[in-house]
């Protein structure tokens, strides 16, 4: 993984997308608390019909990895954050996403580890 590499989150959407985007913003604090990078937020596009054409929704929080070994802690923490909001988080960097819902301590760790080391093996 390059040390600019940007890596999305979302909670997946379900139908509420105030709350959605209410949890994205606290998921995206505690990110920040982390200092592993530069935490932004990607919007929809605007819809062209609607009277409020400027205000759209977040869509993913995005984080520019300072370095890669950031990355084990932020995939650990949208784990921790699918559990306490009991809503499943996807995390997407390029075209690789794996999404954290239901999971047991142990398959948790299976599951940051082996999408850690898709994006840091060889790398540095």
């Amino acid at each position: 993984m390059h040390t600019d590499a940007v890596v999305l989150l979302q909670f997946v959407p379900a139908g509420d997308a105030q709350r959605e985007e209410k949890l994205l913003r606290s998921l995206a604090v505690d990110v920040k608390g982390l200092k592993v990078g530069t935490v932004g937020f990607e919007h929809l596009p605007p819809d062209p019909d609607s009277p409020k054409a400027g205000l759209t929704a977040i869509e993913w929080a995005t984080v520019a990895l300072a370095a890669s070994r950031g990355l084990r802690d932020l995939l650990r923490v949208a784990a921790d954050w699918a559990d306490r909001a009991r809503h499943p988080v996807r995390v997407r960097i390029g075209k690789d996403e794996v999404v954290f819902d239901h999971t047991t301590r142990d398959q948790r760790d299976k599951i940051v580890e082996s999408f850690f080391e898709r994006h840091t093996a060889n790398r540095s």
